[in-house]
């Protein structure tokens, strides 16, 4: 049997705020559940807050503190704003709230061999002066991860719901634009993306592009599915040559 490096909680679109207790419960269920069964890794990938306030981010660092291992998050929507291609959009005053809050909103990490890249998805395509330099340092961290070790990006937003090259209205508030998408796909198939972790929609999804899995995480608040109800988080183990994905349902670890 093939050695498992790490396992990964990988929670998303937590959207704890005061104001929403039930979303903030389901989350500390899951802190819970963390601690008592201990992953190498705490990943949340975005919509870590409701409502786009300082207070909220000063909510998310308290309640977090409870976690007992390594916690990483990325940004989503509802932390900085929507993408510019919609309405509401990303500001630099909300990135800036973010980073002074919570902290950097991409990173780079290795743990046990395999590297990590988180980055902000939610300013691609916008322009921005923090976007040249997220390319930049993307590019530069890339490089610097050794040939054949075992890499998984982690963002917010999809690359695509079901398939690289849509484009329908439908689908157009939940994937990442053009050509943002079209340069992270090559960098899928040109570096050996193990995996890429993301979230956003609130509908599991495990795609394969190339020899990637592209997994979009369940919500912990709330489905926008059948089942509105049907919250959960993955499990995720990290092989040198693939991963292994397990949804758990909040209702399972409340008893």
């Amino acid at each position: 049997m093939p050695e498992e490096l790490l396992t990964i909680l990988h929670a998303s679109d937590i959207h704890i705020s005061p104001k929403r207790p039930e979303f903030t419960e389901n989350f500390r269920a899951v802190m819970r559940y963390a601690n008592r069964i201990k992953p190498d890794i705490f990943l949340i990938t975005g919509d870590l807050i409701e409502n786009i306030k300082e207070e909220e981010f000063r909510f998310y660092r308290k309640e977090t503190e409870v976690i007992e291992m390594e916690t990483w998050a990325v940004p989503g929507n509802h932390d900085l704003g929507n993408k510019k291609s919609v309405a509401g959009w990303v500001t630099h005053d909300r990135l800036s709230a973010y980073r002074r809050t919570v902290g950097e909103d991409r990173w780079h990490k290795v743990k046990n061999g395999v590297h990590f890249i988180g980055y902000n998805s939610v300013i691609l395509e916008s322009g921005y002066p923090e976007e040249r330099e997220q390319n930049t340092w993307l590019m530069h961290e890339l490089d610097a991860v050794p040939k054949g070790a075992p890499l998984v990006l982690c963002t917010h937003y999809p690359l695509f719901i079901g398939d690289p090259k849509e484009h329908s209205p439908e689908v157009k508030y939940w994937t990442v634009d053009s050509p943002s998408r079209e340069k992270f796909l090559a960098i899928i198939k040109e570096r050996k993306v193990l995996a890429y972790l993301c979230g956003h929609r609130h509908i599991p999804r495990k795609n394969r592009y190339a020899d990637t899995d592209c997994i979009i995480a369940p919500s912990t608040a709330f489905s926008l599915g059948d089942v509105r109800e049907s919250t959960a988080f993955n499990m995720v183990k990290i092989y040198a040559d693939r991963i292994a994905v397990e949804e758990i349902s909040i209702a399972s670890i409340l008893h």
